[in-house]
């Protein structure tokens, strides 16, 4: 899920690269395509501006779990910016692990 056409176009490229053909891109926000209807992911990546308080993603995964649109077990990857510690996955998820990579966290979890 990607809202910003340049960031489509690029995810659009690297799909067709990789002839990645059970990936898919779909162009919204983030937050009303978590309260949307539909089928349940193995893995999600969230990746979204830094200023973004993690309350509000972690409202976003919530609602994806509370929706069902998380498999059991789905791998969860956050990317944050470091100063702001590591993500507090909210209640259905759990953390697993996290790496730093220069001025970048990359927390990792999984559903329950």
């Amino acid at each position: 899920v990607e809202k910003a056409r340049p960031a489509q176009a690029a995810i659009r490229a690297n799909i067709a690269d990789l002839a990645a053909t059970e990936v898919s891109l779909v162009a919204a926000d983030a937050v009303a395509f978590s309260a949307s209807p539909g089928g349940a992911f193995d893995v999600v990546v969230a990746d979204p501006p830094y200023a973004l308080p993690a309350v509000e993603l972690a409202g976003i995964l919530a609602a994806l779990h509370a929706g069902g649109r998380l498999a059991a077990d789905a791998v969860i990857v956050v990317e944050r910016a470091w100063r702001d510690g590591p993500f507090p996955f909210p209640e259905g998820l759990a953390a697993d692990r996290s790496r730093r990579y220069g001025d970048t966290i990359v927390c990792y979890g999984h559903a329950l």
